[in-house]
């Protein structure tokens, strides 16, 4: 049983973090350019969702580490709200 535990641990999975969403009409989208800003239904500073291959699974504050972004998790998903 370890031994398939084992074999588990070294799955790469893909994670994303969705900052938020909005919805854009295709006029709207064709007039974009370099500069331009889109809003999205998140608050500056509001927490993100974290999508674990394909599934949201956790939530985080965006935050940095080594001058790169980073994700500090803040909650865990249950089994039935995913």
């Amino acid at each position: 049983m370890m031994a398939e535990l084992d074999s588990l641990m070294n799955i790469t999975l893909v994670c994303e973090c969705e900052l938020g969403e909005t919805y854009i009409t295709v006029g709207n989208f064709l007039k974009l350019e370099a500069g331009s800003i889109i809003k999205l239904n998140t608050v500056s500073g509001g927490n993100v969702k974290m999508v674990i291959s394909g599934r949201k699974l956790l939530t985080g504050e965006i935050g940095a580490n080594n001058n790169k972004f980073s994700v500090k998790i803040v909650d865990i998903a249950k089994n039935n709200e995913n």
